[in-house]
């Protein structure tokens, strides 16, 4: 469960306010869409609201723990591997690495036997990539890194999904 409340944000780029006074409240099991024109700041309040940048002002709350925006490193690093998932629109992918690998961001042989993982089967399945584990990421298309980055999310478990305009190659 992951309960996200925002006051007051304000990000800057430079002298250049990118937006200011942007509060919201996001319940649990919520999905909320950002919508607006390209440079409104969408990506700049996504990257805030998932601690991948602090804001210049204000505060952020998740599941009552106040001013996340300032947590040290190790808690932030904590919240990344147990609670948070992003899905980049530019993919996030490592190219010369397996689907496989780039969703579970782990190899999947031990001492050269495979491993099998039922979790990712189903999930590359859910996102139309059944069979296609192998195969390195380079070789896939526009719209099938997209679903890649879909399937590293949904393989987390994560509570809290942040998705930077993850249908736009599909």
């Amino acid at each position: 469960m992951t309960e996200i409340v925002a006051k007051n944000l304000k990000a800057n780029v430079g002298q250049r306010v990118i937006f200011e006074q942007v509060s919201l409240s996001i319940p649990d099991r919520s999905i909320v869409a950002l919508v607006g024109p390209s440079g409104s700041g969408k990506t700049t309040l996504l990257n805030c609201l998932g601690l991948l940048r602090t804001p210049d002002q204000g505060t952020i709350e998740f599941d009552g723990h106040q001013a996340v925006e300032r947590w040290s490193d190790r808690s932030r690093r904590e919240f990344w591997r147990d609670k948070a998932a992003f899905i980049y629109q530019d993919y996030g992918l490592i190219e010369d690495e397996t689907v496989a690998y780039n969703v579970t961001l782990r190899t999947p042989s031990i001492f050269g036997r495979r491993r099998s993982d039922s979790k990712l089967e189903q999930t590359l399945e859910t996102v139309g990539l059944s069979g296609r584990e192998n195969e390195r990421a380079v070789v896939l298309s526009g719209g099938e890194k997209q679903r890649v980055g879909i399937a590293r999310a949904l393989y987390k478990g994560a509570t809290c999904i942040f998705a930077d305009e993850p249908t736009a190659s599909l």
